[in-house]
């Protein structure tokens, strides 16, 4: 029922995707970065000191400033998308 693909591992390392495979590839690293964020910050809600220590480092605050400015900016484009479309 699903799809064959015999595609070797050098083959699909050598991948020279546009678009669609950027597009994916950041998708997984986003949703990477949001798990590995969101379990700091419960386990600083919970009172785990090492989170507290890790939230308060201002090297992983400048990791994830442009992050969450990336997240922000694609939540507004969604709004103004689904404004446009009314």
């Amino acid at each position: 029922m699903g799809l064959k693909r015999d595609v070797s591992l050098s083959a699909a390392l050598a991948y020279q995707g546009k678009g669609p495979y950027w597009t994916y590839i950041l998708h997984r690293i986003g949703g990477s970065a949001l798990f590995i964020f969101f379990t700091i910050y419960i386990l600083a809600l919970v009172g785990v000191q090492a989170a507290n220590g890790i939230l308060s480092n201002w090297i992983f605050q400048l990791i994830f400033l442009p992050f969450m400015g990336a997240l922000l900016s694609a939540f507004m484009r969604n709004i103004a998308a689904r404004i446009a479309a009314m």
